[in-house]
């Protein structure tokens, strides 16, 4: 399936989810970052998700990319204060990664 005929089928309710089939890869197995950091990841990231997700859904979709990032991006996002542009790539691919689409859908369905 090609990236244009994945984004056709995926409804504006199930877009995130339509993501996952753009040949996301699963986010390695890296150690547990602390709750707090991952909160502090979430706040972090939160501006950019902003830019690519409906206000009513960001923190909801910023909330499980934190969960669920791997401990090394965490610390990222935690070492830059705020989540750059630079950073977007990254956050756009660990929104797509399979256990934050399982999270958002749970979450948002």
């Amino acid at each position: 399936m090609g990236i244009a005929e994945a984004f056709r089928r995926a409804s504006s309710a199930g877009l995130l989810i339509g993501l996952a089939a753009c040949g996301a890869q699963s986010v390695p197995d890296q150690p547990s970052a602390p709750a707090l950091d991952r909160m502090a990841a979430s706040m972090a990231i939160r501006p950019v998700v902003e830019k690519y997700v409906p206000a009513a859904q960001a923190g909801v979709v910023s909330d499980c990319v934190a969960q669920t990032a791997p401990a090394a991006d965490i610390s990222n996002f935690l070492r830059m204060g705020a989540a750059f542009n630079t950073q977007t790539r990254r956050i756009l691919e660990l929104i797509k990664a399979p256990a934050a689409n399982d999270c958002i859908a749970k979450q948002l369905l």
